[in-house]
């Protein structure tokens, strides 16, 4: 059987400010109240059955060397992308 290979789109956001491992939760947190709750992209939870999202995180958050990252894939790009170019 022959392996088809795809090109997956990927973009990281690393910031400067060191967090510890358990305020990683709360960067989350934080950066899905600023886009907003509604946007379940960047939580992965269901807001109408209040369970979660059974399909891969297209935003996920990490440590990476002390620092908060957000990884970024496929359709994830674009919404980073709008996330950033909010002006309030």
């Amino acid at each position: 059987m022959e392996q088809q290979q795809k090109d997956i789109r990927l973009v990281t956001v690393t910031f400067t400010e060191p967090i510890q491992a358990q305020q990683l939760y709360a960067f989350r947190g934080a950066i899905a109240a600023k886009v907003g709750w509604q946007n379940e992209w960047f939580h992965n939870h269901d807001n109408t059955s209040g369970g979660y999202h059974h399909r891969y995180p297209i935003l996920q958050y990490k440590r990476h060397q002390g620092k908060p990252m957000i990884l970024c894939l496929e359709h994830g790009v674009e919404e980073i992308q709008k996330f950033f170019s909010q002006t309030s």
